[in-house]
């Protein structure tokens, strides 16, 4: 999520100070050996599957971006 905050004023313009927080994106390995992931945003869970880490994080970046405007999220990485 990304929060926006004007933090002060100089003449007429704004300077922005962005705060970004990590998104859980949680990865799981279909038998067919493809990456599925899934983002739970507010009511929404988004879900979707690429071959590569990589490559789903393009796409759940996309999903978030057409569904709530988030134009660049964050992912924490941890291995359980």
């Amino acid at each position: 999520m990304i929060h926006e905050k004007n933090i002060f004023r100089i003449g007429s313009k704004f300077d922005t100070l962005v705060y970004m927080m990590p998104t859980k994106l949680i990865i799981e390995k279909g038998d067919d050996g493809k990456l599925w992931g899934r983002i739970k945003k507010g009511d929404n869970l988004l879900v979707d599957s690429a071959t590569t880490v990589v490559e789903l994080e393009k796409k759940m970046q996309s999903l978030l971006k057409k569904f709530h405007g988030i134009k660049e999220a964050q992912f924490k990485r941890q291995q359980s």
